[in-house]
């Protein structure tokens, strides 16, 4: 929202400083021409009544001036001897070519016009101020101008705003598809996109308790029934031994289902605890090495990289992807685990594989689902370990790909990871 605020505070200046000098240059070009105007008229007032003069007698001219006095009120007439009234000589040489002269001071304008018998007529006048109707005029014409201007620039705030309004209230009712167009204008393109991702998230959230909540019920309902099952015969049998061994029977089932609460609770709070995880410079040689050494599995070879394959990641988070796929080659194999870490300039690739039977093409978009297991009636872990793997691949913007190991022939999952941040 900051960016908002600032470009509309910079627009505003800008706009502001803009059509201050516009408006500006406009009033003043007015009162030019209203000065001008007002030159002019003086001029032909000053030339006509010079006409009419120079055909009369020195107390007809008098005469003549009182009256136009009379009829013009804001012109002050007077008639001058050039030895009372001299004038520069620069001024004067100039009024001999022109008819009449016009000169201003800060509130007159005065005209001059040379008269027979070495005379002048001089006319004054006070300068028209300018019509403070026309100064409110261009004061309101300058806010309108800004007000529209402002407008514009909120008019797509405003429509996109009304969108991201529309888009919440249906995310609000369900529809957890609903997404905004992401637009170029930079103030907004934050607040949409962060819109959008918190949209991906809450659709995200969604679905993972859609499956938490299916694989709940469908994994706790096998250890349920045996757990009621040994409670039924502890009430009907009275064979302590017997009795010892459905306890045992109970309590191992009561395990089973903590473990998988357990599991559950993990894979719900991988995605936010990931998020306010650092990442680090983190070699995935020494990761590998320090697995295979606490294994110490003679079925499982590894081949290192020449030079260190350092990613960004998080140490704990790496060695769990790892381990989770390690654990299901060594689980799925015959005889023969192998890793090969290999590094290029733009990436870094880490490949596990076994001799096993393998993952059927149409499978291996389900495998990173959680609770997906191949082997229906394999009752060995609770089908999130490569769930995990996806997530955490995912957060450290790598990828994961399953294919078939063109030599051990079984199952071989390939990870790569950017070498940057």
């Amino acid at each position: 929202m900051w960016r908002f605020v600032v470009a509309l505070l910079i627009f505003t200046l800008i706009g502001s400083i803009g059509l201050g000098k516009l408006f500006d240059a406009l009033n003043e070009h007015s009162q030019q021409n209203q000065e001008i105007g007002q030159q002019q008229s003086l001029a032909s007032q000053a030339q006509l009544t010079q006409i009419a003069l120079q055909q009369l007698s020195a107390q007809q001219q008098l005469s003549f001036l009182n009256q136009a006095q009379q009829q013009l009120p804001n012109f002050e007439f007077a008639i001058h001897a050039l030895t009372d009234y001299p004038l520069p000589q620069a001024l004067l040489s100039e009024l001999k070519v022109k008819p009449t002269l016009v000169l201003e001071t800060q509130q007159h304008l005065q005209a001059y016009a040379l008269l027979s018998n070495n005379q002048v007529l001089i006319i004054n006048t006070l300068k028209e101020q300018f019509d403070e109707s026309t100064n409110l005029l261009m004061t309101m014409s300058f806010y309108a101008a800004l007000m529209t201007l402002i407008l514009l620039f909120l008019a797509p705030f405003i429509l996109r705003l009304r969108r991201l309004s529309v888009a919440t209230a249906a995310l609000g009712k369900g529809d957890l598809s609903q997404r905004v167009p992401v637009g170029s204008v930079w103030y907004l393109k934050a607040l949409e996109t962060d819109f959008n991702a918190m949209a991906t998230r809450i659709e995200a959230l969604m679905n993972d308790i859609k499956l938490l909540a299916s694989g709940l019920s469908h994994e706790l309902r096998t250890p349920l029934a045996r757990v009621r099952m040994g409670l039924d015969t502890l009430v009907e049998s009275d064979d302590e031994t017997l009795s010892a061994d459905y306890e045992q029977r109970i309590n191992a089932n009561l395990d089973t289902m903590e473990d998988l609460v357990n599991q559950l609770l993990s894979f719900a709070r991988l995605q936010y605890t990931l998020e306010d995880t650092p990442k680090a410079a983190i070699d995935l040689n020494l990761v590998v090495q320090a697995i295979e050494h606490k294994l110490a599995s003679p079925i499982l070879s590894v081949h290192y990289s020449a030079s260190p394959a350092i990613i960004w990641a998080d140490k704990h988070y790496l060695t769990m992807c790892i381990n989770n796929l390690l654990a299901n080659a060594l689980n799925y194999c015959q005889q023969r685990v192998t890793i090969h870490i290999e590094c290029s300039e733009q990436a870094i690739r880490v490949s596990i594989a076994d001799d096993g039977a393998g993952i059927p093409p149409a499978e291996r978009d389900n495998i990173f689902k959680p609770f997906v297991r191949l082997n229906k009636q394999s009752q060995q872990g609770y089908g999130v370990g490569l769930a995990f793997v996806e997530r955490i691949v995912s957060w450290l913007n790598g990828k994961i790909t399953v294919t078939e190991c063109p030599i051990l022939k079984g199952a071989q999952f390939t990870l790569q990871f950017n070498t940057s941040k």
